[in-house]
C-alpha cells in the first residue's frame, strides 16, 4: 500500500462524513450513514489529527486513529502491536514481521506512529485475515483504499496499461 493512496482515501471519506454532519447540524437531513467507531458527539474532522507526515515523506497515524480506521477498540489494537516484544506475538504482528517490520520497530508504533505501509497492512489484516475480527469498516476502508491506490499507480506509471 502507498502513502499517497490511504492518506488520499482517509482525507476524502473525511471530508465526505464533514460535510454529511454539518449538513446534518444545519437542518439539512443526513442520509444513512454507517456507524463509525468514535463517539456520537465527536467529529469526523477530528481523525485528521491522527494522521501525520513525517520530513521524509511517509505517512503516520497514531494508534488511536488506525483503530477508528478499521473499527476497533484502541486497546485492543495497543495489545496486539505490543505483543511484538514477547515471545506469542499475535497474527498480525507476524503478518507485520513477513512483510520486513522488526519486532522491536513495531513496539514502537505506540510512541512513534504507524507508518503508512504499516497501517495499510493492519487494514488488509482486519478486512481479510483477522477471522471473526474482520470488521465491516476495515472491509470498507480496504476497498476503498485498492480502488483509489490503483488510480493512483496507474497516473504515476505512464507506461503500464
Amino acid at each position: 500500500m502507498d502513502s499517497v493512496g490511504v492518506l488520499a482515501w482517509l482525507k476524502k471519506k473525511i471530508s465526505h462524513l464533514s460535510k454529511r454532519i454539518n449538513g446534518a447540524k444545519a437542518g439539512v437531513p443526513a442520509s444513512p450513514i454507517k456507524k463509525i467507531a468514535q463517539p456520537e458527539s465527536e467529529s469526523t474532522e477530528s481523525i485528521v489529527s491522527e494522521l501525520t507526515v513525517d520530513a521524509d515523506g511517509v505517512g503516520r497515524c497514531t494508534i488511536r486513529g488506525a483503530a477508528r480506521i478499521v473499527g476497533i477498540d484502541q486497546s485492543s489494537l495497543t495489545q496486539s502491536l505490543k505483543s511484538a516484544e514477547g515471545l506469542k506475538p499475535t497474527n498480525l504482528v507476524e503478518m507485520l514481521i513477513d512483510q520486513g517490520f522488526s519486532g522491536e520497530g513495531i513496539s514502537r508504533f505506540t510512541r512513534d506512529g504507524i507508518p503508512d505501509r504499516a497501517l495499510s497492512i493492519i487494514i488488509q489484516y482486519y478486512a481479510l485475515d483477522a477471522g471473526r475480527y474482520c470488521t465491516e469498516q476495515a472491509k470498507d476502508a480496504y476497498k476503498r483504499w485498492r480502488s483509489s491506490s490503483l488510480k493512483a499507480g496507474c497516473n504515476a506509471d505512464e507506461n503500464w496499461v
